[in-house]
């Protein structure tokens, strides 16, 4: 539903061009577009603000077998080193 409501969404992202890569999402929120980047095989990290949007995730990555490495975070205040991520997705 979210892209065909969204039908642009694809394009921009550009979710197969990921593979391999290593990919952060700032703001998962539901993880339709989280799942997408796993499905393409990137090495996926994700940060949420909230706990109810992280698990959300969790779950829906479950359901397909997939997998990324979640946190509840703040993007004014990441944790990573610099150059960690190929891709930064917002």
């Amino acid at each position: 539903m979210r892209y065909h409501l969204e039908p642009y969404i694809p394009d921009f992202a550009e979710f197969e061009e990921a593979r391999g890569l290593y990919v952060l999402e700032i703001g998962v929120g539901l993880g339709a577009d989280h799942q997408k980047f796993s499905e393409a095989d990137a090495a996926l990290w994700g940060v949420d603000l909230t706990e109810r949007a992280m698990a959300h995730t969790r779950r829906r990555l479950a359901a397909f077998g997939l997998h990324s490495h979640l946190a509840v975070g703040d993007a004014e205040a990441l944790d990573f080193e610099d150059e960690t991520f190929d891709c930064v997705y917002a």
